[in-house]
């Protein structure tokens, strides 16, 4: 699977072969989304994180708030306080130090 967004950062979208055209519309608002081992995740304007349900059809709200969000064997987000977090056992853990 691959993701892209639209420039505006308001649509995500996602699919299998973007050159076979089979890419497909999945509502929401999303300002930054990212894929990898642990799933796809995604942030709105509102610093709100979503998770990309197992069949790709809704995204379900996660507590907490970040702007920005990295998923790869584990999922790591920075808040606007640029306080970093890594999401183990289903908790946000802070991490010491900040992001540039």
């Amino acid at each position: 699977q691959q993701i892209r967004c639209e420039s505006s950062g308001i649509n995500a979208e996602y699919g299998g072969n973007a050159l076979e055209g089979s890419w497909q519309l999945v509502p929401g608002g999303l300002r930054r989304v990212s894929k990898g081992r642990s799933g796809i995740w995604g942030v709105n304007k509102h610093h709100h994180i979503f998770v990309l349900s197992a069949n790709g059809q809704s995204w379900q709200r996660v507590p907490g708030a970040l702007v920005h969000i990295a998923s790869g064997s584990e999922v790591w987000g920075v808040n606007s306080n640029q306080d970093i977090f890594v999401r183990r056992q289903n908790q946000w853990k802070h991490i010491p130090g900040k992001a540039d």
